[in-house]
């Protein structure tokens, strides 16, 4: 599958990313900086396509 160039195993890595901080937060989790900006990120990118 591919949606405007992104392959299907991207979008299903953003869907991953989502799960990890909503996991994260439900536990009460505080992730490293880096790891939640860039997790962030990439979940935007896939609600952007959506």
């Amino acid at each position: 599958m591919e949606i405007l160039g992104v392959s299907g195993s991207l979008l299903r890595g953003n869907q991953h990313c989502s799960g990890i901080l909503v996991r994260a937060a439900r536990r009460g989790k505080k992730l490293p900086v880096l790891l939640d900006r860039v997790l962030k990120q990439q979940a935007d990118t896939q609600d952007s396509l959506d």
